[in-house]
C-alpha cells in the first residue's frame, strides 16, 4: 500500500507545509481536546527542529517528525470532527474510501500536488474518490 508520506525530501516538504498549514488555517480539525491539541504542538516542534537540523542529524530529525505526524494523522483520521473532504486536503488516507490514500490516483505527488490547486476532493457513497475540477481561473 502507498504511503501518504512521500519518500523523497521535495514531495516531504511541500506535503508537510501543506499539512502543518492547513492544520493551523482549520483548528476546528485539531477541536478542543487537549491531547489533539499537544500532539499538534508536538508535531510543529519536531517540524522546527528538522527543518534546524544540520546534515548528520537531518534523518533523525525526519525520522522523529515523521513519527509525531503520524501519531496526529492517525487521531485526525479517526476523528468525526475531520470530514473526508479535510483528509482530501490534508493528504491523508480518506476513511472508507481508497485505503491507498488520496495521493495514490496518480503517478507522483507532483502529479497530485498540481490537480489539488485545481481540483476539489470529494467521496461519493461507495468508497468512490470522485474528482469535481473547479477551475481557478475567473472565479473569484
Amino acid at each position: 500500500m502507498p504511503d501518504y508520506i512521500p519518500a523523497t525530501d521535495p514531495e516531504f516538504i511541500d506535503w508537510q507545509q501543506r499539512f502543518v498549514a492547513y492544520l493551523d488555517q482549520h483548528p476546528d480539525c485539531i477541536g478542543t481536546d487537549p491531547d489533539n491539541k499537544r500532539y499538534f504542538d508536538e508535531v510543529k516542534a519536531a517540524q522546527g527542529a528538522w527543518t534546524a537540523a544540520t546534515s548528520p542529524n537531518m534523518k533523525d530529525a525526519r525520522d522523529r517528525y515523521v513519527a509525531k505526524l503520524r501519531v496526529l494523522v492517525g487521531r485526525l483520521h479517526d476523528s468525526p470532527r475531520v470530514s473526508d473532504l479535510a483528509r482530501s486536503e490534508l493528504g491523508i488516507t480518506v476513511a472508507g474510501g481508497d485505503q491507498d490514500g488520496a495521493i495514490a490516483k496518480y503517478e507522483s505527488y507532483d502529479e497530485w500536488s498540481r490537480h489539488f490547486s485545481n481540483v476539489r476532493m470529494t467521496v461519493v457513497p461507495f468508497g468512490i474518490t470522485t474528482a469535481i475540477a473547479i477551475l481557478a481561473w475567473g472565479r473569484g
